[in-house]
């Protein structure tokens, strides 16, 4: 902090806190006490807007305020113990008077010198310690004033009744995740949900607003105002509708996730810069060693096939204000905005998957030799398309069993899926399904022994493809940028439309980056 708390000029804290200036700006701004019968003229208590946070710097402050914030932290064990009842605890999750003055983390809180309230609870506080009393009877003073006075012109909502751990659900980070988890479990009905979503999902998305509005110190006067005011402003509820959309997209997309994508490899790439994959200068088979022999080194280098280069993927959506006021309307539109993202992201991630694999006329991208994936040099494709059956399945089998690596190791690649277009699903499902043989000539060779994939992009009715199990060995891969497994959902208040414009943006790419792993046949 900028000053040493507890003095101002040399003078002690408490000789210049009772300050007449700042107790009559108090004053002027709070107003007296209202009676009681001025109360019964009201069913709620008339609001003013709360004093934003955020950092400040003490010597930017009026000098009476100075004297305040100094006051507060040279006697942080009083402050801590009073209650502020402007209303900051719920919209700015203070935990008591001091943190109107003093930020959690370090530095000085704008809060308290906008907050007229906040300044006559710190003069009191100060009279009483500067009078000498007691600290637990100086708190109960200044409480039972307020409470007498009976907090009418400045709510106070105080905290949850139920019992908490941490953070309240109803302020600041502990709200947001109980909102987020709500408007999921409103989004997927039929789910399991704790019992906090279910708290959540009680709030209409109106009401989340209406809320969010209030921690940030603004005073809505009904449901739609307070959607327009959410949404342009710094609020909260930008983040919980992105929190919401985005959690529940990415689990859809996992419920419908393309069945190629079984069949290839996660690979984690950073940036969007290209990459290849690291390689052996030469076998890695460990050579004999005689007596003080000695051994050779081999080196890895980055001359192996070249990694998926990530790409940005995006689309956006727009949503009225009149349909987030009203909450039927609102979680149908928001429904519909989740399902249009995760079926056209789970689509682009299938045409991201099958590039690859349908490059050059069917033949596979081009590898770093500049030959397509599929070449009768890479070992890995039949010499003329044949028809799907054992005889032409143990082929592949027999082929990817001799794959070597580049170095004339021996890979053994044991065949794990088998991967057809729709065309061939029943006489895969044939080939693949257990027989009861009465004969070992009956007998099914490949009876339980691969994964059926059925991918319906693929363009050629006829061709098949084998591969090795993406959890043992390099193939096709796939790569998001920074482990993003599914799109981020990002928000910003409509300019051209009265309401909010969302785009889902995913960034990933794929690629083959083994050859010795696939095996293709034309069909025939």
């Amino acid at each position: 902090m900028e000053a040493e708390a507890g003095s101002v000029s040399g003078r002690p804290w408490w000789a210049l806190a009772v300050s007449v200036t700042a107790l009559a700006v108090a004053v002027w701004l709070v107003g007296a006490p209202p009676t009681q019968d001025e109360a019964s003229d009201h069913e709620a208590p008339q609001m003013l807007q709360v004093a934003p946070g955020g950092e400040v710097e003490l010597a930017s402050l009026p000098a009476e305020h100075q004297v305040l914030y100094e006051a507060a932290v040279a006697d942080r064990e009083a402050f801590t113990q009073v209650r502020c009842y402007c209303g900051c605890e719920d919209f700015l999750a203070h935990r008591h008077l001091l943190d109107c003055f003093e930020r959690p983390e370090g530095g000085w809180e704008r809060h308290a010198t906008g907050c007229a309230v906040c300044l006559a609870e710190a003069e009191e506080v100060v009279e009483q310690r500067a009078a000498g009393t007691p600290l637990d009877e100086a708190t109960t003073i200044i409480l039972r004033k307020w409470k007498e006075a009976g907090d009418l012109d400045i709510p106070m909502h105080g905290r949850p009744t139920h019992a908490t751990v941490g953070d309240s659900w109803d302020a600041g980070a502990g709200f947001r995740e109980k909102v987020i988890s709500g408007i999921c479990a409103k989004l997927d009905p039929k789910g399991e949900h704790s019992a906090l979503a279910r708290d959540g999902a009680r709030m209409t998305l109106a009401e989340v607003a209406m809320q969010a509005c209030r921690m940030q110190g603004l005073r809505p006067f009904n449901e739609v105002e307070a959607v327009r005011m959410a949404t342009h402003s710094t609020s909260d509820f930008p983040l919980i509708l992105e929190g919401a959309l985005g959690n529940t997209v990415a689990r859809r997309i996992q419920q419908r996730m393309p069945d190629l994508a079984r069949a290839s490899h996660r690979v984690d790439r950073f940036d969007y810069r290209p990459g290849r994959s690291q390689t052996l200068s030469e076998t890695g088979m460990p050579a004999e060693i005689a007596e003080g022999g000695e051994i050779e080194h081999t080196t890895m280098e980055e001359k192996g096939e070249f990694l998926p280069r990530v790409r940005d993927f995006a689309i956006g959506i727009n949503l009225s204000n009149q349909a987030l006021t009203n909450d039927a309307t609102a979680v149908g539109a928001l429904n519909q905005i989740v399902n249009r993202m995760a079926e056209g992201n789970v689509e682009r991630l299938r045409a991201v998957l099958l590039e690859p694999l349908l490059a050059n006329a069917g033949l596979g991208q081009t590898m770093a030799d500049g030959q397509p994936m599929f070449h009768s040099s890479h070992g890995n494709v039949a010499a003329s398309g044949a028809a799907l059956d054992i005889t032409t399945l143990s082929a592949a089998r027999l082929a990817m069993r001799r794959q070597k690596g580049l170095k004339g190791a021996i890979l053994s690649v044991e065949p794990w899926g088998l991967i057809v277009p729709p065309e061939l699903e029943t006489t895969a499902q044939k080939l693949l399904a257990d027989i009861d043989a009465t004969k070992t000539s009956d007998a099914n060779p490949f009876a339980g022994a691969l994964e059926l994939i059925v991918e319906p992009g693929f363009t050629s009715a006829t061709a098949w493809y084998v591969c090795g199990d993406p959890g043992r060995y390099d193939g096709l891969a796939h790569a998001f940028l920074d482990g993003a497994a599914a799109p981020r959902i990002e928000s910003r208040a409509g300019w051209n439309t009265l309401g909010m414009e969302f785009r889902s943006v995913w960034t990933l790419d794929a690629k083959f980056v083994e050859t010795a792993t696939w095996y293709r046949n034309a069909g025939g």
